[in-house]
């Protein structure tokens, strides 16, 4: 893992995000130079998705350079479970000693994804912690309304990922914690990069069926979980986290409507793969 920090600089980068305006196009923003190969690479994996009849949005700043690169990220969109890692974080920020209380609620809610535990934890502690991390980071209430946000963006859920990462690299968190993040379920950062990067991430995904049914191309997803609207695209697999490469951490999130479970080129992989392994490309290139 590298041992860098950005904590003083985050409200530096919040600002920079809040000011992204990125509708329908890529965006390469901040003064780091990147390489024409890696934004064609991260284009040409965006377009190929677009062509398939999705929709995506996602965002990746480097802590170390300011720098980075956004498509369409203020595009409302359904968060799934990406949401649990930052709840997680601003209770055990707020109420640490839930963690001794509940590691093994904890561990199923980041490294399993398990819903049940997550609404366990939300019942019991309430809103209230996830509210003073948004008050922080100069995001509203109304994100802790749902359980699952259904009408937020990519780009408020980077913004929160600051806060995380603040918590993270504060010495507060746990290192049970963090080793439940390197291990989250179905998550693009983990699959693609954990050989090479320490990524610390939560992945949101739901195939509207059956636990049962992952990455089948025989399987047929009903019209009301795919039909473009937040509140109904629950078939979507997305991703986010804090990825720590040689050339220092860099912040992410990938939303898209592709229902979890279908192939991607004949191959049964993480949709999000390609995505993936185009951003941390850019981030070297920088």
């Amino acid at each position: 893992m590298t041992n860098y920090s950005s904590i003083d600089s985050m409200t530096e980068i919040r600002s920079i995000l809040r000011q992204l305006s990125d509708e329908g196009q890529l965006t390469v923003f901040g003064n780091a130079a990147s390489s024409e190969a890696a934004v064609t690479r991260l284009q040409s994996e965006i377009d190929a998705i677009i062509e398939m009849g999705h929709d995506l949005s996602l965002i990746m700043i480097d802590l170390k350079t300011k720098s980075g690169v956004s498509f369409d990220s203020e595009r409302i969109m359904c968060y799934q479970s990406t949401i649990k890692a930052i709840y997680v974080g601003s209770l055990l920020d707020d109420k640490p000693e839930a963690f001794t209380e509940h590691q093994e609620v904890i561990r199923k809610t980041i490294e399993l994804s398990d819903n049940d535990t997550y609404k366990y934890l939300r019942d019991k502690y309430g809103d209230e912690p996830l509210i003073k991390w948004c008050r922080d980071c100069g995001i509203d209430d109304g994100f802790a309304d749902k359980h699952y946000p259904r009408n937020r963006c990519a780009k408020e859920l980077c913004i929160l990922w600051t806060r995380m990462f603040t918590y993270l690299e504060s010495g507060k968190a746990s290192k049970e914690l963090k080793s439940y993040l390197s291990n989250s379920a179905c998550s693009s950062a983990r699959e693609t990069l954990s050989s090479r990067c320490f990524v610390q991430s939560k992945a949101g995904w739901e195939n509207g069926l059956s636990e049962d049914a992952f990455y089948s191309e025989d399987l047929v997803y009903p019209d009301h979980l795919t039909d473009k609207d937040p509140s109904n695209d629950e078939c979507a697999i997305n991703d986010s986290g804090v990825i720590h490469t040689q050339k220092g951490p860099y912040l992410f999130v990938i939303f898209s409507d592709i229902p979890y479970g279908i192939y991607r080129n004949g191959t049964p992989s993480n949709p999000l793969n390609g995505i993936t392994e185009a951003l941390y490309r850019f981030q070297q290139s920088l």
